[in-house]
């Protein structure tokens, strides 16, 4: 959602974390914030996406003995 005015144009948006549904003003200068907090919806998210990768990984992910 963007609400708009003559000065400024502030997106509202719905945090893209799966157990979040938060809204939060983006303040990025992009405008492309995914989350509500980097830290604990994000955080969490890169966590999961690192984990997927290793899983899918020829070697399993593990350390070279």
């Amino acid at each position: 959602m963007r609400l708009s005015s003559r000065t400024q144009s502030i997106e509202i948006r719905e945090c893209a974390g799966p157990e979040c549904a938060l809204l939060f003003v983006d303040t990025s200068r992009p405008g492309k914030r995914r989350w509500c907090s980097s830290t604990a919806c994000g955080g969490k998210e890169r966590a999961a996406a690192y984990r997927r990768r290793k899983r899918t990984e020829p070697d399993g992910g593990g350390p070279e003995a």
